[in-house]
């Protein structure tokens, strides 16, 4: 399976501009079913976002909230990596084939998509987005 990670157009002027706070802001991750189609350029805010999983079975409208936002300093990589926690969707019975990062205290503004490269199906456990031990955004040369 090969994730793909994108940032959105908007995240990233809001970023150069300060208006995001990637650790003290509010950021949630919503799940996407296969027919959202992302446009880094014209997707906004949340309110852009598509086909989101159905509310319910283990999934609610807007999705969770994200937890351990941290910026770290990679000196060997010469780069800058913004990192979170695992998200954790329990007694999951769903599917969904995209996630996508926004942040609730800046109009929802659209950060990043990240697409699983296909479904992934909830069987009624706990259903993870694990986050790669090297951030899920990374700004380098």
């Amino acid at each position: 399976m090969a994730i793909t990670i994108e940032a959105y157009n908007v995240f990233r002027k809001a970023l150069l501009d300060g208006d995001i706070d990637l650790v003290n802001d509010t950021l949630k991750l919503a799940l996407c079913t296969g027919t959202y189609s992302p446009d880094i350029d014209a997707d906004l805010d949340y309110g852009d976002i598509t086909n989101e999983v159905a509310n319910g079975s283990g999934y609610v409208t807007g999705g969770a909230a994200v937890t351990g936002g941290a910026l770290n300093q990679d000196d060997s990589g010469d780069s800058g990596e913004f990192d979170i926690d695992d998200v954790v969707w329990s007694s999951a019975s769903f599917t969904a084939a995209k996630a996508v990062l926004y942040d609730t205290t800046v109009s929802n503004k659209l950060i990043c998509y990240i697409d699983f490269d296909g479904d992934q199906v909830g069987d009624g456990g706990n259903f993870t987005v694990a986050i790669n031990a090297s951030g899920i955004l990374s700004i380098g040369e």
